[in-house]
This record gives C-alpha cells, sequence and structure tokens, in this order.
C-alpha cells in the first residue's frame, strides 16, 4: 500500500512537470505562429496542426496510431489511480483490504486521542469544581464558628481556584464567562464571600462601639445565638478579625473609618475643649475611654497655655496608646498602617495639632520662650511615645519646623488680632469724640540745639510722658514744626493710631521678619480706616455737620501722624533694613497721588499748587518749612 502512494505521488510529480513544459512549448508555438502566420506556407500549418491536436480518449491495446509522450504518460497515471481506488475497496468477500484496514485504524486512534484529551480535561474539571465544593463547605464551617482567618482563607482560595478555572476554559476556546458551571460557582462565591463580610463588620460594630467623647471595647467575644463560637480570648478574636481583613484585602478601608472615627469622636472633642482629661473605666465586659472636661468649676481657667499644649499631647498619646492595645491587640504594623491615615488624610492629626499650637501662642512676648520650651518639649515626647508604639507616621512632622517658626506665627496672629479688633472698633460707631491737647501727641518733633535755630533740645515742655518717651530718641528738628492742633477727634480714629503706635513700638524689638510683618499690619489698619469709615457712615457724613466736621478732623489727625511716624521709630531697629522700610510709611497718606515725589526725596519735584495743599492741609506757616521737610524726606 505504502510502495503504491510512493509510486502515485511521483508520477503525479513527473506528469505535472510535463505538462508545464507542454504549457510552454504551446504558448511559444502560438506566439511564433501568430507572429510568422502571413510567411508560412499551408503544408506547415496542417503539420503544426497535427502535431498539437487533441485526443480526448487515451490509447487503446490494438490501436495503430500511438500517442505522445504526455498521453503515455497519463495512461500510466490513470491506471496507478485506478490500482489505488481498487486496493480501498472492499474485495468481493466483502472484506476491507489491508490498506482501507489501516487507514480505518489510523483514524479511529486520532478520535480515542481526542477523546481521551477530553476525558483528562472533564476530569481536572470534576477535580476542580470537588475542591471549590469542599472549601465551600469549610468556609461555611468557619463561618458558623467565627474562625474568621480560616474562612477569609478559604475564600481566597476559591477565588484563586475560579480564575484558573477561568482561564483553563480560554485556553480551550470557550468564553468561560458565559459557561454556566462558571456562573454557578462564582454566585456561590459571591454569597459566602458577603456572608463573611456581613459577620466581619458585625463583630466589629459590637465590639468596638463610638459614641461622642467615648469609645468601648468589648471584652468578650461576639457570639451567634444560632452557632457555637470558637472558644477564643478577645485579644485573639480581634487579632483573627484584623487578620481576616488583611487576607480580604478589606484592611485599608477598615483603617480609613478607624482613622475617621478616632479624630471625630476623641481628638476633635479633645482638641476644642479648654480643659480635658482621658480617663479609662474598666466595667463588666467592657473597657470605655472617656473624655472628662474638667474646668465647670473654675479650675481650668488658670492653666497657661503651655501647660494646656503639653495636657493635650499627652491626651493624644494616651488615646492612640488605647486604640492600639485594645483595638488593635498590640500589632504595630496595624498602627503604621494607621498612622499614614491618621497623620494626614483622613484623621489629620498632624493639621489639628499644627492649628493648637498656634492658637495657643502667647500674646505676650515676654513668655513666648518659655512657651517655646514646653513645645518643643511636647512635640518630643509626643513622637517617641508614637514611634514606640509602631506609629511611625509622625517621624517627619512638620510640628518641629512650626517651632522654629515661632516668631513668625506669633506676628502674624499678633497681625489677625490687630486687624480684627480695629475692624470692630470702626463698626461699633462713629460719633463719639474726644478733646486732643496737640502738645500731647507722639507725633509733635521740637528742636535741638544741633539746629542753630531757637530751642534745645533738653526742652520738651508741654510733652506727655508718652510723647516724651518717643521724642527722646527722634532726630532734632525746628520747633514748631509739626505741632498738632487742639481740636475733637472721634474716639475710633484716636485709638486707631494708638493701636498703629502700638504695633510698631513692638515691631521695633521683635526680628526683623516679624517686625516687616507688623510695620505693614499699621499700615492696613490705617487703610482700613480709609475704607470703611467712609463706606459705614457715608450718609452721617454727607447730611451731618458734626460727623463731617470730625471726619474731616480724623483725616488730618491720622495724616499728622502718618508723615512722621516712621521718622518716630526708625531708630528704633537696628536692622537697616527695617530703617528703610518703615521711611515709606507716607505710603499711606491721604496724599497718594504724589506717592513717587514723596520717594524721591526733594519738594522741588511738586508743583506749587501741589505744595501749597500739603503745607496749608498739615501745618501751620513757618519759615523753616520747606527746610525741615527736605530733611524729613532725605533722612
Amino acid at each position: 500500500m505504502e510502495s503504491s502512494l510512493d509510486t502515485l505521488t511521483r508520477k503525479l510529480e513527473e506528469t505535472h512537470a510535463e505538462i508545464g513544459q507542454v504549457r510552454g512549448d504551446v504558448v511559444g508555438a502560438l506566439r511564433s505562429f501568430y507572429a510568422s502566420s502571413s510567411s508560412i506556407s499551408a503544408d506547415e500549418a496542417v503539420k503544426i496542426a497535427a502535431k498539437w491536436g487533441t485526443s480526448h480518449s487515451f490509447p487503446m491495446d490494438g490501436d495503430d496510431m500511438d500517442g505522445s509522450n504526455l498521453q503515455e504518460k497519463m495512461h500510466l497515471l490513470n491506471v496507478a489511480l485506478l490500482d489505488t481506488v481498487g486496493r480501498l475497496q472492499l474485495d468481493e468477500s466483502g472484506e476491507l483490504a489491508p490498506e482501507a484496514q489501516l487507514l480505518l485504524s489510523f483514524t479511529q486512534r486520532e478520535k480515542l486521542k481526542q477523546q481521551v484529551e477530553q476525558s483528562k480535561i472533564m476530569l481536572a474539571l470534576i477535580e476542580q469544581l470537588t475542591e471549590m465544593d469542599r472549601l465551600l463547605g469549610d468556609v461555611d464551617d468557619a463561618i458558623d464558628s467565627q474562625r474568621f482567618v480560616s474562612a477569609a482563607e478559604g475564600v481566597a482560595e476559591m477565588e484563586r481556584l475560579v480564575l484558573e478555572l477561568i482561564e483553563s476554559e480560554k485556553e480551550n476556546g470557550s468564553n468561560a464567562e458565559d459557561t454556566s458551571i462558571v456562573r454557578v460557582v462564582k454566585m456561590q462565591l459571591l454569597y459566602k464571600k458577603n456572608r463573611l463580610l456581613n459577620q466581619l463588620t458585625r463583630y466589629f460594630a459590637c465590639t468596638v462601639v463610638w459614641q461622642e467623647g467615648t469609645l468601648k471595647v468589648m471584652e468578650k467575644a461576639f457570639t451567634d445565638n444560632t452557632f457555637e463560637s470558637v472558644k477564643l480570648s478577645p485579644e485573639a478574636q480581634r487579632h483573627d478579625f484584623w487578620t481576616a481583613c488583611e487576607v480580604l484585602c478589606i484592611l485599608t478601608p477598615k483603617l480609613k473609618e478607624m482613622a475617621k472615627a478616632i479624630s471625630q469622636y476623641l481628638i476633635k472633642p479633645m482638641l476644642q475643649q479648654p480643659h480635658t482629661t482621658v480617663e479609662q473605666i474598666h466595667g463588666d465586659g467592657v473597657i470605655t475611654l472617656k473624655l472628662a472636661v474638667q474646668g465647670e468649676n473654675g479650675g481650668g481657667s488658670t492653666v497657661s497655655e503651655a501647660d494646656q499644649v503639653r495636657e493635650k499631647c499627652s491626651n493624644v498619646v494616651s488615646v492612640l496608646e488605647f486604640v492600639s492595645t485594645e483595638v488593635f491587640a498590640g500589632k504595630p504594623e496595624l498602627m503604621a498602617q494607621l498612622g499614614e491615615f491618621m497623620w494626614k488624610i483622613p484623621g489629620n492629626l498632624e493639621a489639628q495639632l499644627s492649628n493648637l499650637f498656634q492658637d495657643k501662642i502667647p500674646q505676650d512676648a515676654a513668655v513666648l520662650d518659655a512657651y517655646r520650651d514646653v513645645l518643643t518639649t511636647a512635640v518630643t515626647n509626643l513622637e517617641s511615645t508614637l514611634v514606640s508604639i509602631g506609629f511611625t507616621a509622625c517621624s517627619n512632622s512638620q510640628l518641629r519646623g512650626l517651632v522654629d517658626q515661632l516668631n513668625q506665627l506669633r506676628s502674624k496672629k499678633r497681625r489677625q488680632n490687630i486687624l480684627s479688633n480695629g475692624r470692630d472698633l470702626m463698626r461699633r460707631g462713629y460719633h463719639d469724640s474726644v478733646k486732643i491737647t496737640g502738645a500731647n501727641e507722639k507725633c509733635n518733633l521740637n528742636a535741638s540745639m544741633g539746629s542753630g535755630k531757637k530751642g534745645k533740645g533738653a526742652d520738651k515742655g508741654g510733652v506727655g510722658s508718652d510723647a516724651a518717651t518717643t521724642n527722646s530718641n527722634v532726630d532734632d528738628v525746628e520747633s514748631s514744626c509739626f505741632r498738632i492742633p487742639d481740636y475733637r477727634v472721634t474716639v475710633c480714629a484716636h485709638e486707631v493710631v494708638e493701636m498703629v503706635h502700638q504695633t510698631l513700638l513692638e515691631a521695633c524689638t521683635a526680628d526683623v521678619a516679624s517686625a516687616k510683618l507688623l510695620f505693614q499690619t499699621g499700615r492696613d489698619l490705617l487703610f482700613l480706616f480709609r475704607t470703611i469709615v467712609p463706606t459705614l457712615y457715608e450718609d452721617d457724613i454727607a447730611n451731618d455737620p458734626r460727623t463731617c466736621m470730625l471726619y474731616h478732623n480724623d483725616c488730618l489727625y491720622i495724616t499728622y501722624h502718618m508723615l512722621v511716624i516712621g521718622h518716630l521709630y526708625k531708630h528704633r531697629q537696628a536692622c537697616p533694613e527695617y530703617r528703610e522700610v518703615i521711611k515709606t510709611y507716607g505710603d499711606m497718606d491721604p496724599l497718594t497721588t504724589v506717592h513717587d515725589k514723596f520717594n524721591a526725596g526733594s519738594l522741588d519735584a511738586f508743583t506749587p499748587k501741589e505744595l501749597a495743599v500739603l503745607v496749608k492741609s498739615l501745618f501751620r506757616e513757618s519759615p523753616e518749612k520747606k527746610a525741615f521737610l527736605q530733611e524729613l524726606l532725605a533722612a
């Protein structure tokens, strides 16, 4: 059989080659014929036709005419084909020929191999389904006996097997998601997983109870009335709970919920209350952490800002230590993960402590250094204690940097208080007035011996104690140059000016950065007056002659102070940079249209009309007026 097939194959190849050659000869002959058809004779044409004549039958035995070589090969090929077909047919007895039997056996063998492969796949599927069924039963038993870790591991293993089943179905060319058996298994898995998640949620809700200012942890293990719970200690069961959450990949959401709850129910109320303590109460099967608010009897009113900061840092440590011991069963890795959410978002513990430290900054600069020392110690103890229980998120906190910026933060807080008090003062009313004595005002500058004019530097007659203190540090100028007349101004304007002077006095003893901020605060306070008063009391100023007169006097009064206030305080700050800044205090003068000419340091830049307005609005007539202004602006 095999030799016949080889012979047939060889003859087919030879015939194919012969046919190709003949085809080429025919094409060449036709091309030659059509190219020279006009020149050949009739006899030559007949010869060509006879050579390539088509025969529709193979030569048979006994024919007188011999076939061409191609016809002979086609005849042999036909004989070989008939012989091969005959061998594959049933013989006269009805039995298969050996070659046919061999071919049939080969076909049956291939079918059996496919059936074996399909059987192996089915056996593997049956084994997987058997294992899944066993795992589902184990998960049910673990859930019934509240063995959280075993149930979670069973669910995780089931999820892995389902993924393997889907992958194997895809390799076999079927759509695993549409396979009915896969859908059934996934539904069973989802049911078991939801049942376990519900039990974990119930356990945590019954074991850890949150209330305003209170955290209760049940010592007795959670039990279901339907099933008998496994005999575990409360610590072991809480440990299993967190392990199961980690296996089920729900630990991160649980810790975020914990961080929010700690901040909402414990940290925020404790930091907002003026004086609180943290108490632990051991009752019948319950451990309670409670915030006790003190000071109702007045005892908390005498606690200093530094003591409050120290106390609240200690309370924060107590709260987190309780959570680590009672809720997390002493697992430092859980505290480390909680710290990531507690320190920043969503707990925002760092921001809350930072706001507390800034709110408690004392207004008195004399106790600022003592507050800094207490704050440094409190932050160090807070970080070291939290790190020891696994709360490592605070190791690189910004609280230490806040201690280093305490002076600037105090200045910012002072600025807010000054502007807030000034705004409240302006809204309080604009009708009360007070009579001022020009000789007692701080903006008076008197003549000295070095000026060459009348008067002496020691002559301070008529100047009050505040003015004497201020004038002892100012440049020597001509007498009567800046002398405010006696008139009435509003209480609002008078107190605003006093606030500006006090602000600049604070700036003289502060560091450079704080001094600049306080200097700007004084200017902003006067800017508030210029903005709020004419807007809030517009109708009174326009319709009431007395209010209009007071507003006019207020403007003159403030302008006097604004032009000399930088001259008064520029030598009290040792920093040359601050001296240059404070000389620009005249920017807030109502005559801001000539601001650039003031900065030029020369009165020659003013037009006669502008100079007349300046002199008539602010000063009495004096022959030394121009020389003094020139000296003041150039100082």
